[in-house]
């Protein structure tokens, strides 16, 4: 069965960034395949240098989660799938042997646990990250993980998509007894340090933007560095 990365791209500028790159021949020299979900023009030029790289193109609408859809679809209907990493273009790897060691320790650790993200979040309410988020063959196969992805559909705003998709994700592998881990585990001194460096100012500034969240949790009480 293959190990399969989608990727969700986007570039503000149309085009593949020399580190996007990197990224993607680090995924390429891991994983058995790789689909890279782009709304960049220029993205198919790839295809010369990555050959175990399958590219599509679509409209700009719906976030990352919507590429993960199309990505995560295409995969399921064309291989034989083991394990699925998502991952977006939203970072930048300050060292590829680093990036290399966190992808194999979350490869290593999936063997263990249904999902390994790098990351988790208190913010509005509990859920890993979706940026980098590793799926065993024991949750992709799930009838309700593909209900789940198959409800994906374009939002309104980045906010929508976070609260229905990234929180619901979390939410639904709650619900489901998914076991979970996260490759970054702070402790809550750690955590208490980097708020400390959060000026008021700054939380006046992002409570007020999120002031029109109906419902949320307040983001002051459960703020988490990694999130910002």
């Amino acid at each position: 069965m293959d190990s399969v990365a989608v990727v969700a791209h986007f570039d503000v500028n149309d085009r593949v960034e020399p580190n996007f790159f990197d990224l993607l021949t680090d995924l390429c020299g891991l994983f058995d395949r790789v689909v890279l979900v782009t709304t960049s023009k220029s993205a198919p030029d790839l295809i010369e240098n990555l050959p175990n790289i399958t590219i599509i193109r679509r409209p700009n609408f719906g976030y990352d989660f919507y590429s993960y859809r199309v990505g995560l679809t295409y995969a399921l209907e064309n291989w034989e799938v083991g394990n699925i990493l998502l991952i977006n273009s939203s970072f930048v790897i300050l060292s590829r042997d680093v990036f290399r060691r966190a992808l194999s320790r979350m490869s290593k650790l999936g063997s263990a646990y249904d999902v390994v993200g790098a990351t988790e979040s208190l913010q509005f309410s509990w859920h890993v990250q979706s940026y980098l988020l590793f799926l065993g063959t024991s949750i992709i196969e799930r009838p309700w993980f593909i209900a789940f992805m198959n409800s994906i559909e374009p939002t309104n705003s980045k906010i929508d998509t976070i609260m229905k998709f990234e929180i619901g994700l979390s939410s639904e592998l709650r619900r489901n007894d998914a076991v979970v881990t996260t490759l970054l585990q702070p402790s809550l001194e750690q955590i208490e340090d980097a708020s400390h460096g959060w000026s008021e100012g700054d939380k006046k500034q992002y409570a007020d933007k999120l002031d029109v969240v109906s419902g949320a949790t307040p983001p002051i009480q459960n703020f988490n560095p990694v999130h910002h």
